[in-house]
């Protein structure tokens, strides 16, 4: 079972180049100090809006035994505790956002790596989540027979309000093989069944899911090209505020906007608001 720790920083203008630098630093002694690395990996938001200039900085290991000997070894190490110590100063070229934890739901499937990346965060009613693994096998063939290089499934252990949240994750050579293997589903009968069996009010999960394109390199890795945040039915901003904590602290970029006149802005209701649902 593979852990990933992820940190989401926001980098201050101007801020990128040393920031990256430090990034470089911290894989290389990450890799001295880590036992049983899978990755180290980092993603780039570029989209506009308040994410902008966000990095998340993801650390894969073969087990939670593994990432405790890191930690452990960590702690005892001059040169990293050096490294933390000027990465939280006020004057480090970036903040420290949020730290999560998440374990694999399933085994990884596939044999590499992709440029892009697309990942799907859904959360998962109460006992409902035996009812979401087969679910996510099917959709792993699927995506495996279309082209992914690695699929992988995991459950957000900790991280506060997203304790809980599942997180797919679909690494395919570019965009134009994820695009094809959408198109190939939508003539799938057996893909069809599961989107509906997701979709339906007895879905194992809440009805929302966000996507994310990952397509740019930097000098230590992937970074992100592209986070696109959607919601399925009929989403208020009330609604899209209450998740948007775990969506920041996964990296992506959020907006939750609440029609005038609707929800915490009832108060500005007037006539000549007209309320039409297509």
């Amino acid at each position: 079972m593979t852990v990933a720790s992820v940190y989401a920083y926001a980098v201050k203008p101007g801020g990128m180049a040393d920031f990256q630098a430090g990034l470089k630093e911290a894989k290389s002694i990450i890799e001295r100090l880590g036992t049983g690395l899978n990755e180290v990996r980092a993603f780039r938001t570029i989209v506009g809006g308040p994410s902008s200039g966000q990095i998340t900085f993801r650390i894969v290991y073969d087990s939670l035994s593994s990432y405790a000997a890191t930690i452990e070894a960590e702690a005892e190490d001059d040169e990293f505790q050096e490294m933390v110590r000027r990465v939280s100063s006020p004057d480090a070229p970036a903040t420290l956002l949020t730290h999560a934890l998440a374990t694999d739901l399933l085994e990884p499937a596939g044999d590499g790596t992709g440029g892009v990346v697309v990942t799907i965060m859904a959360r998962v009613k109460p006992g409902r989540l035996g009812d979401l693994i087969g679910p996510l096998e099917q959709s792993t063939e699927h995506a495996l027979s279309h082209g992914a290089r690695l699929v992988t499934h995991r459950r957000v252990s900790v991280a506060g309000p997203a304790t809980g949240v599942v997180v797919s994750a679909y690494e395919v050579d570019d965009l134009a093989t994820w695009a094809a293997s959408r198109d190939a589903l939508a003539t799938s009968d057996t893909m069809q069944e599961v989107s509906a069996s997701l979709s339906g009010e007895d879905s194992p999960r809440a009805r929302y899911d966000v996507g994310g394109a990952h397509d740019r390199d930097t000098d230590i890795g992937r970074v992100s090209g592209d986070v696109r945040v959607g919601s399925r039915g009929m989403a208020r901003g009330l609604v899209l505020a209450a998740v948007r904590t775990t969506l920041l602290e996964a990296g992506h970029e959020v907006y939750a906007p609440t029609l005038t006149g609707l929800g915490e802005r009832v108060h500005l209701a007037r006539p000549e608001i007209v309320s039409k649902r297509t």
